[in-house]
């Protein structure tokens, strides 16, 4: 298998910090068009949570590299963009990027977001595995979508989502050499059995590091982990 380096939540070097300022000036490419009502009415049915526990974040069956939950009042998740806060709730960003290094293969990581504020322009919060130059990679809750972005490349696979301030998410990012897969769910409903999206991106094989972020937007993170993909998955 194949080996990436994941750089969660902070990259050294300038390379890597001229892609994460990029990021928080607004993650480039053509919009979608937005979902219309009926489109988000369809979503809601399709995305019917499958049978299963109606814990938070169940984990992977791969083995655990890291986990972060927050609860000891400090963290070694560097801010490297907006404004990072550990807080009695969790590690809260405003407008930016946080990350910290750990090495993986494939691997599934995964997160528990509160979404407090998307009152911007164009907000998006989530995760963000990052490559050598412009080609990072997004997964994203966005006004009224869930999405996949290819960073100065193109806006990948969407689906219409409800997203509303307030509102605690969990998220998965699942990555198998250059597949990128993402699902969403309400937290405290069971996990989706099937990824929502999904679709190939350009380039893994000099793949940096995944950030946590909140460009134009205000989001806390409660809990994350990462997983080493097994092979047959």
């Amino acid at each position: 298998m194949n080996r990436m380096i994941l750089n969660i939540f902070g990259i050294g070097g300038a390379m890597c910090a001229a892609a994460i300022s990029s990021q928080a000036q607004a993650l480039q490419g053509p919009l979608p068009s937005q979902p219309s009502e009926a489109a988000k009415a369809q979503a809601v049915q399709q995305l019917a949570p499958a049978a299963g526990s109606a814990n938070s974040l169940q984990a992977e069956p791969g083995k655990l590299l890291y986990r972060e939950d927050f609860k000891t009042g400090k963290t070694a998740i560097a801010p490297m963009s907006g404004t990072w806060e550990v807080t009695p709730r969790g590690y809260q960003g405003s407008n930016g990027v946080a990350a910290l290094p750990v090495k993986a293969g494939n691997c599934v990581i995964a997160a528990r977001i509160t979404v407090v504020d998307t009152t911007g322009t164009d907000p998006r919060i989530g995760l963000a595995a990052h490559g050598f130059g412009r080609n990072d990679w997004n997964l994203l809750l966005r006004k009224g979508m869930f999405n996949l972005l290819e960073e100065w490349v193109r806006w990948r696979d969407f689906i219409p989502y409800d997203v509303r301030d307030g509102t605690t998410y969990c998220m998965k990012m699942r990555v198998q050499g250059r597949r990128v897969s993402g699902k969403v769910w309400l937290d405290g409903t069971p996990e989706p059995t099937a990824y929502q999206v999904s679709d190939v991106f350009v380039n893994q094989s000099r793949l940096q590091g995944l950030s946590l972020v909140s460009p134009l937007g205000k989001a806390v993170f409660h809990e994350v982990a990462v997983y080493d993909l097994p092979d047959q998955r």
